[in-house]
């Protein structure tokens, strides 16, 4: 029986959950060509499954370096018989089998194959439908900045069902050797992929697209028992991450949900230090910024340097947040009982650290650093435009144009 600690609307509880946190297996650009799938992943433990990339939610972390060619051949094995078309479903959800790959946060061209090229870039009009593979190559250019960012699905009409549901995974821009003083470059890296599911809204998304996965998941929960309003760091529930005292770790936090945005904050017996380097995989103009809450709204990045300390070791302290409804309209009316479509999410108790004493007996200090910004990220507050225009992003028939054109 999950047990439940939190206020209004349920989360899962972490406290039956406790296992030592795990994280997904990194892959490297410069090993090669990568095969990836979309398919079916188990849900946690809730006895369902739901999309996952290579069978398991999240999918891989794969890093990068600038310069360097990110290369997948993307499998589709979804089931083509759960890929109902929009013309026979009731709304916008619909071909919930079809789908593609999309890096969230790199400047990388979006060409594909209909501009003549061999392979798709992060082109979200890609169309790999079920059975089918497609070879996406994200060129890195010499000159991105380091950072943390993710991929997902981005087939339109798809997308939350399949990013929502699990598929997704972190995709990280290393930094150029000395780009960072060795403080910083030296911290030991925790990836945290947490995800948010409210399995109404899921559910009801899935039903009315037809999609076979996710379809009865909420139900499934329910009648088990279960809560419906799920957050999970790197796919468990409420796990255990040990850390030693007096020691700087780089948190790399991505944060995927359909609904719903996280305001973290550290408590319990241990003293917890704060500091955030990088908002959404881009460095802050000085690094470190004193912080006491990490706010995280659906798809957005934060990394943030985190060293603890006890009375009496070991101690511990839970990750936990407020969550608040982000976006509204027909899923986000409300509704009558725990983990509703809609309703507003309580407390979330996201994950326990455990601090143990180590070898350092005193906290390291962070000096100011001004990380050197690419062109890209120059401040155009100021700038006069030499050109303007009009751009209409046109979901229902998935276009894009400018000034009418397009």
């Amino acid at each position: 029986m999950v047990s439940r600690a939190f206020l209004s609307l349920a989360c899962v509880a972490p406290a039956s959950h406790a296992a030592e946190l795990t994280f997904s297996t990194v892959k490297q650009a410069s090993a090669g060509q990568h095969e990836m799938s979309i398919g079916s992943a188990p849900f946690a433990d809730y006895g369902f499954d739901s999309y996952g990339f290579d069978g398991a939610i999240p999918g891989p972390t794969f890093r990068v370096k600038p310069g360097e060619d990110l290369i997948i051949n993307f499998s589709n094995n979804l089931l083509s018989a759960n890929n109902a078309a929009c013309t026979s479903t009731p709304g916008e959800f619909c071909e919930a089998a079809a789908s593609n790959l999309h890096t969230h946060g790199l400047h990388v061209s979006s060409k594909g194959m209909e501009d003549g090229l061999s392979y798709y870039s992060d082109d979200i009009l890609a169309d790999v439908q079920p059975g089918e593979s497609a070879l996406f190559t994200f060129k890195i250019p010499e000159y991105h900045m380091g950072g943390t960012h993710w991929y997902h699905p981005h087939h339109h009409h798809a997308t939350a069902l399949q990013a929502g549901g699990g598929a997704a995974g972190l995709l990280i821009v290393d930094d150029p050797d000395g780009y960072l003083p060795t403080e910083y470059s030296s911290m030991e890296e925790k990836i945290l992929f947490v995800s948010g599911h409210n399995l109404n809204t899921l559910q009801t998304m899935a039903v009315s697209a037809s999609s076979g996965l996710l379809e009865t998941a909420a139900t499934t929960a329910t009648n088990a028992g279960l809560d419906t309003n799920v957050f999970l760091v790197n796919g468990q529930l409420g796990p255990t991450m040990t850390v030693n005292a007096h020691t700087w770790y780089r948190l790399r936090m991505v944060y995927a949900a359909v609904e719903q945005s996280l305001a973290l904050s550290a408590t319990g017996d241990a003293t917890c230090t704060m500091k955030l380097l990088a908002k959404d995989g881009v460095y802050l103009p000085t690094i470190p910024r004193d912080i006491s809450t990490i706010y995280l709204f659906p798809g957005a990045r934060a990394d943030v340097a985190v060293a603890c300390t006890c009375t009496t070791y070991p101690c511990t302290a839970t990750i936990g947040s407020a969550a608040r409804r982000l976006q509204g309209g027909p899923m986000g009316g409300g509704g009558a009982g725990p983990g509703a479509a809609g309703g507003d999410a309580a407390n979330v108790n996201l994950m326990e650290l455990t601090i143990n004493e180590g070898s350092v007996t005193t906290t390291p200090t962070l000096a100011e650093y001004s990380p050197q910004r690419p062109c890209y990220l120059a401040d155009l507050q100021s700038a006069t435009a030499d050109v303007t225009g009009t751009i209409a992003l046109n979901g229902g028939p998935r276009s894009v144009t400018w000034n009418g054109n397009g």
